[in-house]
């Protein structure tokens, strides 16, 4: 799933690491990363931002 995954998002530059974390993330219904980039949220995820003080 994940190289499927690699092979339609090539384009956008996204590495193997991060489509296996997709892959992963639906897998078990994680719908929040931790993640300092953007792609995450293009595929769909919500960004932990933590809390302002």
């Amino acid at each position: 799933m994940a190289v499927e995954l690699l092979q339609d998002r090539g384009r956008r530059g996204l590495s193997l690491v991060d489509c296996v974390s997709f892959a992963v993330m639906r897998h078990y219904g994680v719908t929040r990363a931790f993640a300092f980039d953007e792609d995450f949220e293009r595929e769909g995820f919500a960004l932990y931002r933590g809390h302002s003080a």
